[in-house]
């Protein structure tokens, strides 16, 4: 891919006046007045015999030793894996179903058995690919289940935006900690309370009959005390900026948070150009993460303001080392990081430097 031209293309593709919006438009919630789900367990197991062996397997590998070995420890978490198993019973079959849509009722059902998704995988029409369903994908499985989708929708979203897909693929580097942005530990450790990330999740629609709602993303949450918090994240397009659509989304949102979700709105003309940063953000507000202002070392304010000090082009960070520092243009000589100072340029410019 030619990063020059693929940042000419996304610049030009931002209205003047957005330029300079916030990354995250809207947040209902954050870290500090989170909405919590209680993750209890039935009363009773439902295979007892197996719930009880593994019980004592595990007071047995308990008591050996009050400091067990790497492998030890591996063996007993997967020992009370099991165990929790054994005491909700098969989730094949809600495993199944969130792999070709995930929605509200499926996740309360699971709720309520006290065995949500962690790291489930999803139907994606690129297999290999972070890309998030579609909506036309999304409503054809729909429509398959029982719910009620009109014919129009079955042909619409037959791909999903520019700013959605990179959103997502920024969101699935942080969530499986692939991306090499220097996170504090405090903040590595936030990221694994992130039980399940997923695309277009659907949400019954407060009007009879009608089409549910496809939330763009659906992060998933370790809360404290056997609780968990359910995200809903919208990349949100131009279109959401006029008076009248800003209006249907406070209302659509109001009843999402009824229903249990908070809901976190980012500019995806920003993802666009960094989605890093816009999910960045997201969990600044979402988690508490607070290291990620000194991990994005280049973080303009202005989107015009992403332009290489080499080649004067427009630059995106379209992975998280698209942009990259260099010491060469300002100082002539061999000296050290901490000696000169830093320019940002596209990762193109670096190497054909």
């Amino acid at each position: 891919m030619d990063e020059i031209e693929n940042a000419r293309r996304a610049h030009l593709s931002i209205p003047g006046p957005l330029a300079d919006s916030p990354l995250l438009l809207n947040a209902t919630h954050s870290y500090q007045n989170p909405i919590l789900h209680k993750t209890e367990l039935s009363s009773t197991p439902a295979n007892p015999e197996v719930f009880a062996k593994l019980q004592a397997m595990i007071r047995d590998r308990e008591a050996e030793s009050h400091e067990p070995d790497s492998m030890g420890s591996i063996s007993l978490a997967q020992m009370k894996m099991q165990a929790t198993k054994a005491w909700v019973g098969s989730v094949e079959q809600e495993h199944d179903m969130w792999y070709r849509v995930r929605h509200h009722d499926l996740l309360q059902s699971l709720l309520a058995r006290g065995s949500l998704p962690f790291h489930w995988p999803e139907r994606v029409e690129n297999p290999g690919l972070s890309e998030p369903q579609t909506l036309s994908s999304a409503y054809k499985e729909a429509r398959d289940l029982g719910f009620a989708i009109p014919e129009q929708f079955l042909e619409a979203g037959e791909r999903s935006s520019y700013g959605e897909k990179e959103a997502f693929y920024a969101a699935t580097e942080f969530a499986e900690n692939r991306c090499t942005f220097d996170l504090s530990d405090i903040d590595h450790a936030k990221m694994r309370e992130v039980r399940q990330l997923s695309s277009s999740f659907l949400i019954p629609n407060w009007r009879p009959g009608a089409a549910p709602f496809v939330a763009d993303q659906l992060w998933i949450v370790q809360g404290p005390e056997e609780t968990v918090r359910f995200l809903v994240l919208e990349i949100d397009g131009e279109h959401h900026m006029n008076q009248r659509n800003q209006k249907r989304d406070e209302q659509r949102d109001a009843y999402f948070i009824d229903l249990g979700y908070e809901v976190y709105r980012v500019a995806g003309w920003w993802a666009r150009i960094d989605p890093f940063r816009v999910i960045g953000d997201f969990l600044s507000q979402a988690l508490g993460m607070t290291s990620f202002k000194s991990a994005f070392d280049f973080a303009p304010g202005n989107i015009r303001e992403y332009v290489c000090f080499a080649c004067n082009k427009p630059m995106v960070r379209w992975d998280d080392n698209w942009i990259s520092a260099d010491y060469r243009y300002l100082h002539e000589g061999d000296l050290s990081e901490e000696d000169s100072e830093r320019v940002f340029v596209h990762r193109q410019c670096q190497c054909e430097g």
